[in-house]
C-alpha cells in the first residue's frame, strides 16, 4: 500500500530532530544552546499539522491519546502549566530566559515531538530501527566530537577547556544527553545477531563511553556506574538455574571489588585539575555550592508547597533565602538546584513532583510488562537506562538535549506493535480541514516568536563577537533589537546595553553614544520590571545603572535609583549586591554616615565579600582615612574584588607610591592592566613599577608590548629600555 506522503513528511520531519544535538549557529548568542532549541522548535511546529492530520484520517491510533504514558505526561505538563500561571513570574515559567530557554514553551514542542514519533512508528511499524539507529548514531559522533576536543584534536566549545563539552557546550549537559543512547547501544550490541550492526552498535557504546569519561561530570559516572549495577543484577537474576546464579554472583562481586581498589588507588596517585582527581575528590566548591542549592530548594519548596513558586522560577526562592556563606564558594545568582526532583518539587510543588512521580511510575511498569518473546531489545538494558538517567538527573537539570533523548527512550516503549492499523482511509471531512486549521498555530508562533527570537539573538550574537571593541555598533544593534514589538528575553537586552554603557564611559567618558546607550537599557529595564516584578537582579542592575549615569554626569544620584535598589534588597535580603551600591550611592551623594551603616550592614551578611570590602576602602578614603582605606582596598583586590574601571585604583596607587611599597605598586599596575586590558595607558606606569622594584626583564618586556601596541611612542619607549641598561 503506498505511503501518504504526509506520513513521509512527518517522518523526515522526526529524522531531521533527531539531529538536534549536532545543531549550532555561529555568531549567535550562545551559538550551541540556541541553535538546538531554535531548530528543534521549528521542525516541531512544522510536525504539528501532520500529527494532526495523522490522528484524524487514522482512528486506530487514538487509543494512544489515552495510553497510561500519554496521559500521565499531559498532566504532569497540565499542573506545571497551571503552577506557572498562577507562580511569581508566569513570563519566565512559560518563555525561560535566553539563557536557558527552558520554559513550558519548550515542553509543549517536546511533547509534539514525542507524539510524532510514537504514532509514525505505529504507522510505519520498519521505522523504528532507523530512528533508533540515528538516534544512536548522532550521539555516538557527539561523544566522538568530546573525546577529540579532550584528546586535544578539536578546539574546545566551552570554558571548561580540560573537559570535554562537544557540541553540547557544556560537560554537564553533554554527559547528560549520551547516559541513555550509552546503554541503548549496548543493549543492542547484546541483542543483535552477528553483523555489522552488532559491531558497529558496539562503537556507538563505545564512543558514548569514552565521552561520558571525557566530560568529567560526576553525576554522570554515578548514574552509569548505577544502570551497569542495576543490569548487571537483573542479568543474574534471569538465570533459571540456581547454580548458574551462583557462579556468577562471585564474578560480579570481584569486579565491585576491583573499581573500589581502582578509586582508591586513583585517588592517591592523581593531581589537582585532572578528571581523575575530580572524580575521586569531593570536597570542593562545586559540590558544597549544589548541596547548599539543595537546601535552597528544600527551605523553598516549604513556603509554596502545594504549587511552587511556579516552574523554572527557583530563583526566587534563592533570592529570598541566599546562605551569605555561600559567597566563600560561589557569588552568582543560582536559578536551578541543579536536582531535578527537588527542583520540580520547589517550583511546581506537591502537585507537580506527584504527578512526575506517576509518570515515573507507569514508564517502570510499562517496561516491565513487557513480554520478553515480543521484545526486541532486552528488558534489563530499559530498566538500567532508565535509572542510570534518573541517578544522573540527582545532579543535573535538563536541557534540550537530554530532554530529547529522554522522550526517545520513553518513544521506544510504544515500539512493540500492539494494534493491528486499519486500512488507510480518506476520513471525515473534519479530517481534512482539521489539518489546515493546525497550520495557523506554527505559522502564528513563526512570525510572532521564532522569527523575531531568532533574529534578536543573532543581534546580540554580534554584539558579543563581530562587535566587540566598536561600541556604536553594538549600539546600532542594541537599538535595532529595542525597536521591535517582541523581545525574547528584555532583561538580556538591558543588561547587554548596560554593559555597553559602562565599557563607552570607561572608554570614551560621558559621550552621546553613551547617553543613547542609557535611555536603550533605562527603557528595556523598565519593561524587564514589568514583565518580572519579583526578580532581584533586574531590580539591582536597574539601580547600578542609574549610578552609572550620575558618575559620569557628576550629578546627584536620583532618587529613582534609591527606590529601585531598595526594592531589590526587599526582594533579596541576605545578598549584599545591592547593598553595595546603596553605600556607594550614600557616599556618592556625600552621605557618609548612610553609606557607613549600608556597607557595615553588607560586611555583617559576607565579612570577606570582596566588593563590598572595595566600597568600604572607598567610603574611608573620602572620609580621608586613606591610611586605613588603602590596605582594605588591597585585601579586596587579592580577594578578586570586580572593577569596572581601573581609575578607580588611582587612590590606592598614590597612596602606596608614597609609601615607597614598589611590590605593591607593581600589584596595583598589573591589576589595573588586567582591569582595563583594551587601555594601553597602563603599560608604561607597569614598565616603571617593575622598574624601580628591579624586575628588569618583566619592565624590559611590557616595555616591548607597548611598544608594538603604539609605534609612535618608538623614542619613548627606546629611552626608557635604555635607562635599563644603564
Amino acid at each position: 500500500m503506498k505511503r501518504p506522503l504526509a506520513l513521509t513528511m512527518l517522518a523526515v520531519l522526526i529524522g531531521f530532530s533527531l539531529l538536534t544535538p549536532l545543531l549550532f549557529l555561529p555568531n549567535f548568542y550562545l551559538p550551541l544552546l540556541s541553535a538546538k532549541i531554535f531548530g528543534f522548535v521549528l521542525l516541531s511546529e512544522l510536525a504539528f499539522p501532520l500529527l494532526i492530520w495523522a490522528l484524524m484520517r487514522h482512528k486506530e491510533i487514538r487509543p494512544l491519546l489515552i495510553h497510561p504514558l500519554v496521559l500521565t505526561l499531559c498532566l504532569s505538563l497540565a499542573v506545571l502549566s497551571v503552577s506557572a500561571a498562577l507562580g511569581v513570574d508566569p513570563w519566565n515559567s512559560y518563555l525561560g530566559n535566553a539563557a536557558r530557554m527552558d520554559g513550558l514553551f519548550l515542553s509543549y514542542h517536546l511533547l509534539v515531538f514525542f507524539l510524532s514519533l510514537v504514532i509514525v512508528v505505529q504507522l510505519w511499524k520498519s521505522s523504528h530501527r532507523f530512528f533508533l539507529r540515528l538516534f544512536l548514531a548522532v550521539a555516538a559522533m557527539v561523544g566522538l566530537i568530546g573525546i577529540l576536543q579532550f584528546v586535544g584534536l578539536l578546539p574546545s566549545a566551552s570554558a571548561f577547556e580540560s573537559r570535554a563539552s562537544s557540541t553540547i557546550g557544556n560537560p554537564v549537559f553533554f554527559a547528560a544527553s549520551l547516559i541513555i543512547p550509552f546503554f541503548l547501544s549496548l543493549g543492542m550490541a547484546v541483542r543483535e545477531k552477528p553483523g555489522a550492526w552488532k559491531w558497529l552498535y558496539g562503537l556507538f557504546a563505545l564512543l558514548s563511553a569514552a565521552g561520558i569519561i571525557a566530560s568529567g561530570t560526576r553525576g554522570a559516572y554515578l548514574g552509569a556506574l548505577a544502570g551497569l549495577f542495576v543490569w548487571g543484577v537483573l542479568h543474574l537474576s534471569a538465570r533459571q538455574k540456581k547454580g548458574e546464579r551462583t557462579r556468577l554472583i562471585l564474578p560480579l562481586f570481584a569486579v565491585f571489588a576491583a573499581l573500589c581498589l581502582l578509586l582508591l588507588a586513583v585517588r592517591g596517585l592523581s593531581t589537582a585539575g585532572s578528571i581523575p582527581y575530580r572524580v575521586t575528590h569531593f570536597a570542593d566548591a562545586s559540590v558544597t555550592s549544589r548541596l547548599t542549592y539543595w537546601r535552597l530548594a528544600v527551605v523553598g519548596w516549604q513556603d509554596a508547597p502545594w504549587l511552587g513558586v511556579g516552574h523554572q522560577n527557583f530563583y526566587r526562592i534563592a533570592d529570598t533565602f541566599y546562605p551569605s556563606p555561600l559567597y566563600e564558594t560561589s557569588g552568582n545568582w543560582p536559578d536551578k538546584p541543579h536536582n531535578q526532583f527537588l527542583e520540580i518539587l520547589a517550583t511546581g510543588g506537591v502537585l507537580s513532583f506527584a504527578s512526575t512521580l506517576v509518570f515515573l511510575f507507569f514508564i517502570v511498569k510499562n517496561i516491565l510488562a513487557r513480554p520478553r518473546e515480543e521484545d526486541w531489545i532486552a528488558k534489563e538494558i530499559l530498566v538500567s537506562a532508565f535509572v542510570a538517567y534518573l541517578v544522573q538527573n540527582f545532579f543535573v537539570f535538563n536541557t534540550i538535549v537530554p530532554l530529547v533523548s529522554f522522550y526517545v527512550f520513553v518513544a521506544l516503549l510504544f515500539w512493540t506493535p500492539r494494534v493491528n492499523p486499519e486500512p488507510l482511509r480518506q476520513g471525515s471531512r473534519v479530517a481534512r480541514v482539521l489539518p489546515f486549521l493546525a497550520v495557523i498555530v506554527p505559522i502564528g508562533l513563526g512570525l510572532l516568536f521564532l522569527l523575531p527570537a531568532v533574529k534578536q539573538f543573532y543581534l546580540f550574537g554580534q554584539v558579543l563577537t563581530q562587535d566587540q571593541g566598536n561600541p556604536q555598533a553594538q549600539a546600532n544593534h542594541l537599538e535595532e533589537v529595542s525597536r521591535m514589538p517582541f523581545i525574547y528575553d528584555r532583561a538580556l537586552l538591558a543588561n547587554l546595553t548596560s554593559d555597553t554603557f559602562d565599557q563607552e564611559l570607561a572608554i570614551a567618558g560621558n559621550t552621546a553614544l553613551a547617553q543613547t546607550l542609557f535611555l536603550i537599557s533605562q527603557d528595556a529595564y523598565q519593561h524587564t520590571l514589568t514583565r518580572h516584578p519579583n526578580r532581584a537582579y533586574s531590580w539591582y542592575r536597574s539601580a547600578r545603572l542609574f549610578f552609572s549615569q550620575a558618575v559620569a554626569t557628576g550629578e546627584r544620584v536620583p532618587e529613582q535609583a534609591f527606590t529601585l535598589v531598595r526594592e531589590a534588597i526587599r526582594l533579596a535580603p541576605t545578598r549584599v549586591e545591592a547593598l553595595i551600591v546603596l553605600s556607594n550611592m550614600y557616599a556618592w551623594n556625600g552621605e557618609l554616615v548612610q553609606a557607613n551603616e549600608t556597607i557595615d550592614q553588607a560586611l555583617r551578611l559576607a565579612p570577606n565579600h570582596p566588593d563590598a570590602l572595595f566600597t568600604l576602602a572607598l567610603v574611608k578614603a573620602q572620609e580621608g582615612d586613606i591610611a586605613q582605606a588603602a590596605p582594605l582596598a588591597v585585601q579586596s583586590l587579592k580577594n578578586k574584588a570586580q572593577l569596572t574601571n581601573a581609575d578607580a585604583l588611582n587612590w590606592v596607587i598614590n597612596y602606596y607610591v608614597e609609601q615607597g611599597d614598589t611590590a605593591t605598586v607593581v600589584y596595583l599596575y598589573e591589576t589595573a592592566v588586567a582591569t582595563d586590558s583594551q587601555d594601553a595607558q597602563w603599560l608604561p606606569k607597569l614598565a616603571a613599577a617593575y622598574a624601580a622594584n628591579g624586575q628588569i626583564q618583566e619592565a624590559l618586556e611590557t616595555a616591548l608590548t607597548y611598544g608594538q601596541l603604539h609605534p609612535e611612542e618608538a623614542a619613548a619607549v627606546e629611552a626608557f629600555l635604555k635607562s635599563l641598561s644603564e
